[in-house]
This record gives C-alpha cells, sequence and structure tokens, in this order.
C-alpha cells in the first residue's frame, strides 16, 4: 500500500532515499504509522537486496527493553565490510535501555564504512541528548484532513468520519479505529481511557496502583485520554455544544499530567491528581 504522507514529508522522504543521512530519528505522536514509514524507507534506500543488509532492532521475545547486548551483537555483525548500503532500522527507539544507548552512541560517532541509522520515537526526550545531537531529526508533518479522507475513500463514511475525528491525523491509528484492530497498542488504550471517564473517583483510584508501576502504559493512557479529550473537544465546539468547558478542561489536565511525567514527578501522584479532578 502507498504510503500517506503530507506533501512536505514525501518530499523530504525522497531526498532521503536519494540521498540517505547516516543517522535520521523520525518523531511523531503514537499510531502515526513511524515502524511502516521507518522499515518503507530502509526498503527504498536497500532496493530488491536486503539480505545481510538490514539490521533491525526490536526487544527480544522475553524482553520490554532493547539492552546492551544487542548492541554488542550489532557491532559484530556490523564489522563485516560491505561496498554496498546497510541500514540499521531502530522501529521503536525509546526502549533502548540507557546503557544501550550509551553503547549505541560510539556506533553513531564512528558509523561503519555506508551504514545508515534509521529510527523512530514518540518524542524527542525518548532517546539521551547525546543520541539526538548525532542524528537528523525530522518531525514528521501530518497528511491533511483532505489526504486522509481520500486515502480511506473506500471505507464507510461513518465509520471513517469517527476514526479521523478521534486519530488526529494519526494514519495508522486511523487505519485501526476503521478496522477495529484490537492488536493495535494504542486503539487498546482509547477503549480503557473511555471506561476512566466513565468511572468513579474510587473505580479510578483502583488503576492507579498498577498503571504507576508500568510506565509505557501509564503514558500510553494519557495518550488516549488526549486523542477523547481533543475530540470531543473539537465536536463540542463545531456544534457550540455546552460541554466546551468541560472538555477542555479535561484536556489541560490531561496534558499537564503528560509534561509532569516527562519531569519525572512520581507517576502516582501525577495519576491520583488527575483522576480526582479529571
Amino acid at each position: 500500500m502507498e504510503l500517506l504522507l503530507h506533501p512536505q514529508s514525501r518530499l523530504r522522504y525522497q531526498k532521503m532515499v536519494a540521498e540517505p543521512p547516516q543517522s535520521i530519528l523520525l518523531v511523531a505522536p503514537e499510531g502515526s504509522g513511524k515502524e511502516t514509514l521507518v522499515m518503507a524507507l530502509a526498503a527504498d534506500v536497500l532496493g530488491d537486496h536486503t539480505a545481510g543488509r538490514l539490521f533491525t532492532l526490536e526487544p527480544l521475545e522475553d524482553k520490554k527493553t532493547i539492552g546492551i547486548e544487542q548492541i554488542r551483537d550489532l557491532k559484530v555483525a556490523l564489522r563485516l565490510k560491505s561496498n554496498l548500503h546497510r541500514v540499521v532500522a531502530i522501529p521503536h527507539a525509546e526502549l533502548l535501555t540507557a546503557d544501550a544507548q550509551n553503547s549505541f552512541l560510539k556506533l553513531l560517532e564512528e558509523p561503519p564504512k555506508d551504514v545508515h541509522f534509521f529510527m523512530a520515537v514518540t518524542k524527542l526526550g525518548d532517546v539521551l541528548e547525546t543520541v539526538q545531537s548525532r542524528t537528523v531529526v525530522w518531525r514528521l508533518t501530518p497528511p491533511t484532513k483532505q489526504q486522509l479522507i481520500d486515502y480511506f475513500a473506500d471505507k464507510p463514511e461513518a465509520a471513517k468520519a469517527k476514526a479521523i475525528a478521534i486519530g488526529q491525523a494519526r494514519v495508522g491509528l486511523i487505519s485501526a479505529l476503521i478496522d477495529n484492530d484490537q492488536n493495535h497498542e494504542l486503539l487498546h488504550a482509547i477503549d480503557i481511557a473511555k471506561e476512566v471517564l466513565g468511572e468513579n473517583h474510587f473505580e479510578r483510584l483502583i488503576r492507579v496502583d498498577a498503571l504507576s508501576k508500568d510506565a509505557p502504559q501509564a503514558r500510553l493512557l494519557l495518550e488516549a485520554l488526549e486523542l477523547i479529550c481533543k475530540a470531543a473537544l473539537e465536536s463540542a465546539a463545531s456544534k457550540n455544544n455546552h460541554t466546551i468547558k468541560q472538555w477542555h478542561k479535561r484536556l489541560t489536565l490531561v496534558t499537564q499530567a503528560e509534561e509532569r511525567l516527562v519531569l519525572n514527578v512520581q507517576s502516582k501522584l501525577v495519576l491520583s491528581h488527575l483522576f480526582m479532578r479529571i
């Protein structure tokens, strides 16, 4: 399937295929299709012959993070010389441990000949500043609403309209919403977020202990709450509905909570405060 890219993003993509940078850090919201984009770019740079030239780093089957051992194995694999382009793809670079990032930094500083590093994160702060400074940062421009409508032209109108409203130009999420793909992590988080908004304070606070011990899930849930609040606020504004203030307040509380988590404020306090007021 053809990539759906804003004209500016498509132009930049084509330039990178023609002249691949040594390292790229793609920054785009959860559900934007970052993994699809990074892997497509790698395939276009390498052409039809990817065997032995494409190295993809993901957590091992029994792990949730990418550890330093995998970086060591990668360094060994890259010692073999080649006159052709080789690509290291890390679609979820936020999963690199701090030790793995520090070890990976040496590869970025002294890359083997014709090796390119294509990474993606949700937020720039998901990787160390030293890693950021040695990459070309690509902040993805989202596609326009008309592009989305045209791209999903063959989908049912009602489902498409609802998905575009909630998805906020995130192609992967919109596709999952239309197809009701329950394997999509953010879609699952949206379902939980809807439950949270319908619960009383006591029911919400029961969730806090588990969430405070699982930072990725807590962040994903806040992302889902933000999407729901934005969609509801836009809908209320278009209808001049009296719930505008309520949804604006909820959106403000959610974004404040996200900012506090980024600043490493204790997650249990952040979530408790949010769930009592939202």
